[in-house]
């Protein structure tokens, strides 16, 4: 299961009713927007026996429709305790990649391992 800057409009309660609809849980892989929470997520998922991982740094989403959007994104950023330098300062909405799998998996071979 992938979403893409989707995480914020889909809650972990969309996550719960896919993944309730499974005979065993899909990998997730989701880019989050910094500014957006992805602890609830994580913790339906692990309900459901998955793991999840943050891939180090950021990947650049998109660039913003303009100034208000803009100024949006850089107060988010800095009432969610993030640094919006070098990141949304530079105009792209910025996201963290979180893969979530079964724990054997992901002690056979952690995250980092798989993005080499």
């Amino acid at each position: 299961m992938t979403v893409t800057g989707g995480v914020g409009y889909v809650s972990e309660r969309s996550f719960d009713h896919l993944l309730a609809c499974t005979a065993s849980p899909p990998w997730v892989a989701a880019f989050a927007l910094r500014a957006v929470p992805y602890g609830p997520v994580a913790e339906v998922l692990a309900e459901y026996g998955l793991v999840t991982e943050r891939a180090a740094g950021t990947f650049p989403q998109r660039r913003f429709t303009g100034p208000e959007e803009r100024a949006g994104a850089l107060r988010a950023a800095v009432e969610a305790g993030l640094d919006p330098a070098g990141l949304e300062e530079e105009g792209w909405y910025h996201a963290a990649l979180y893969v979530s799998r079964p724990a054997a998996q992901v002690t056979a071979r952690p995250l980092a391992t798989l993005l080499r």
